[in-house]
């Protein structure tokens, strides 16, 4: 990432909510807000605020990819300033970001890494579970739905997704569970 400051790339570092401290929306609210507030100082800065690409590992994977539905939808919260900005972005990259929470530990275990007794994604205080303020498993149609399950489409930025087979948080077969939007 700093390699790109010696190309003229300018990078924002952003704070967002994890799960251990606000539920899902609240991390993609967050983020949207930050991407509103460099187009809104993009004059100050020096931002091209027509060319702005989001970059994150982890939770910090998952969240990019929540990224375009219509404004005004649930994951849209103007009132974290900036509402007459655009939360858009050009770009993703996410590393290894969970696409699919209800597959997380059978992904695992069919690497040969299942996660340790009282680590499992399917816990209920797992991240995932945390982040929807129930256990995973008693509300698989949550779990499923389009604003949590990551897709791609025509509405989406361009977009690059990487994990490899030594993540044990998120499996290189999660890749798989992208699904077209």
């Amino acid at each position: 990432m700093l390699e790109g400051l010696k190309r003229g790339y300018a990078v924002v570092a952003i704070n967002y909510r994890l799960s251990g401290e606000a539920r899902f929306p609240a991390l993609v609210h967050d983020a949207k807000a930050a991407v509103r507030w460099i187009r809104a100082n993009a004059q100050r800065y020096h931002f091209d605020p027509d060319r702005i690409a989001a970059w994150g590992g982890s939770a910090g994977g998952y969240w990019p990819r929540c990224w375009e539905p219509p404004r005004g939808s649930e994951l849209e919260d103007l009132s974290l300033g900036n509402p007459d900005r655009p939360s858009h972005v050009q770009a993703v990259v996410a590393w290894f970001g969970p696409t699919d929470f209800l597959a997380m530990d059978e992904q695992l275990a069919d690497s040969g890494l299942p996660s340790p007794p009282g680590m499992e994604h399917n816990g209920a205080n797992s991240p995932e579970s945390l982040l929807l303020g129930q256990k995973i498993t008693d509300i698989p149609e949550r779990v499923g739905q389009p604003t949590l399950r990551p897709t791609y489409g025509r509405m989406l930025p361009r977009f690059c997704y990487s994990t490899g087979p030594r993540m044990p948080w998120c499996r290189f077969s999660s890749r798989s569970t992208l699904r077209p939007g």
